[in-house]
């Protein structure tokens, strides 16, 4: 008897599908095959989004405590958060799936994390210059 496995939050941008299966993303062509996993981590993850060119895949997980965004290549190498990596100004939650407490721990958090500065680091520069142009 084969073993179909549990298949959650199915991600689809172009020819290739992300999906969550065993607590980990697992990647696969849309026309079928085998799926090649993508991450193995201690912790549940959820709500893969495939980037538009399907390059990386964002999605959550509570890999360091509590819910963060995370990024990962495609082709492989370590995921990170977004904030701490990339300073993302936006954080969107599930309202109808969280409870109060659980939306304001993953805020507290966001808010908390530093950034660790990087290869963005040029392009906040220039949002900053540019923002003080208008002020």
């Amino acid at each position: 008897m084969k073993n179909h496995g549990y298949y959650r939050f199915p991600a689809v941008q172009g020819k290739t599908v992300v999906f969550v299966s065993e607590d980990d993303l697992w990647t696969v062509s849309l026309n079928g095959g085998t799926a090649s996993r993508l991450t193995a981590n201690t912790a549940a993850l959820s709500s893969p989004k495939l980037s538009q060119d399907g390059k990386s895949v964002a999605y959550s997980s509570a890999e360091e405590g509590y819910s963060e965004v995370y990024v990962k290549s495609m082709s492989g190498g370590e995921h990170k958060m977004s904030r701490k990596h990339n300073d993302s100004n936006i954080l969107v939650l599930a309202g109808r799936r969280l409870d109060i407490e659980t939306a304001e721990s993953i805020v507290s958090a966001w808010l908390e994390t530093e950034f660790e500065g990087g290869r963005h680091q040029m392009r906040l520069d220039k949002i900053d210059d540019g923002e003080s142009v208008i002020k």
